[in-house]
């Protein structure tokens, strides 16, 4: 195994660790208002940089420094981006090649101040500007969701008291008994690979308007930004026979948390999300688990009304822009069975080649909005 695999293992055991045995716990008692953040406590929620619909509880930078905290003590070397820490700075910033660990303490912080369940603790290490390892748990419903690139990305439920079990005597000392590669060989033995359905029986999507979509509003509600993310909305549901002018889409979903809209795109449970705006944080440790599930990554950036917006009957070897980390962009096309020929034949690469065609499909509909990036990944 070389180093950079025995990093990712050992990583990626104890951002399983600090997820369910750490952060779960704080994240559970203050959504259900329990223990220390029962009656009298008040979780804070307060506006962050003045938009009404952007949520700060005192609980997220409390689940945050503990992570970093704990990752510092183990990993001295690392680097961390935290969504807490960024956003209490204006600078942008140049990101490093060095491990980095990318962080959400609380995604979908407006659903934990509303209680509704869809609500992760997101853990992401990136290595050489790309993300790795992912860790997402979500503690109200108990799962939890990890892999890491080249290995898998897999389901484990009833999360709590499983990761417990293993790590009954705490971090360090399982991992001298043990060692992380045991740790994570136990953990997949009881969970269920991404995705949750055999590549067989999940349907091969020939158009758009056959898919279930998921994307998010976002927390930029200027008159500029509404109206584009309306227009698109309407665009996709429309059943205008033009194909730039109306996707049929079967549904659309909004879920208020991009690592569960990422999630169900893994499991095979939603066809496509997209989305303009997400931080990097946001996405980065879900991204893991598309990838290694067979989906397909892309940038989200809309073609509406640019020369770019072709038909895909026009152009079916249509190559979308490549899914970049950093630019805040995100279009995620769910696993599919390659097509048969005439004789029953496999064709490679048909899968991915549609996944592009949905994509641009999709995209064509979409109305570019311009964010600028967290920082800069290096030169």
């Amino acid at each position: 195994m070389s180093d950079k695999e025995v990093l990712k293992v050992d990583c990626l055991a104890f951002a399983i660790y600090m997820a369910v045995c750490e952060a779960g716990p704080e994240c559970f008692d203050a959504f259900w208002r329990k223990g220390k953040y029962g009656p009298g406590f008040g979780i804070g929620a307060i506006k962050k940089q003045g938009k009404h619909t952007d949520c700060l509880t005192v609980v997220d930078p409390l689940i945050e420094n503990l992570l970093l905290s704990k990752i510092s003590s183990r990993y001295p070397s690392h680097l961390f981006i935290g969504e807490e820490t960024a956003s209490e700075s204006s600078e942008r910033r140049t990101y490093s090649n060095l491990p980095t660990w990318i962080i959400d303490p609380i995604d979908g912080t407006n659903n934990f101040v509303h209680r509704f369940p869809s609500v992760g603790i997101s853990i992401a290490l990136s290595i050489d500007n790309f993300a790795e390892v992912g860790v997402v748990f979500l503690p109200v419903l108990d799962e939890l969701y990890f892999g890491s690139i080249g290995n898998g990305a897999y389901l484990l439920e009833n999360a709590s008291k499983v990761v417990n079990s293993v790590f009954s005597e705490g971090f360090d000392k399982t991992i001298f008994t043990s060692s992380p590669a045991a740790v994570i060989s136990n953990l997949t033995s009881v969970s269920r690979k991404l995705p949750l359905y055999d590549l067989a029986s999940l349907e091969y999507l020939d158009d758009i308007d056959r898919c279930s979509v998921i994307t998010e509003h976002g927390t930029d509600r200027n008159e500029v930004s509404l109206g584009k993310r309306t227009r698109t909305i309407s665009r996709l549901l429309s059943s205008d026979p033009d194909p730039l002018k109306g996707g049929h889409i079967e549904s659309l979903r909004i879920m208020g948390c991009a690592s569960v809209d990422l999630i169900n795109v893994a499991k095979g449970s939603a066809d496509i999300y997209f989305e303009s705006g997400p931080h990097i944080w946001d996405y980065a440790a879900a991204a893991v688990f598309v990838l290694e599930s067979g989906g397909a990554l892309f940038s989200g950036e809309g073609l509406y009304g640019t020369p770019e917006a072709v038909p895909v009957s026009s152009n079916p070897d249509v190559e979308p822009k490549p899914f970049n980390m950093w630019n805040r962009t995100v279009t995620a096309v769910r696993a599919m069975p390659n097509l048969d020929n005439s004789e029953g034949q496999e064709i490679p690469g048909s899968a991915i080649k549609k996944q592009k065609q949905l994509a641009h499909q999709l995209l064509c509909l979409v109305e570019s909005i311009d964010y600028e990036p967290d920082g800069f990944p290096p030169e």
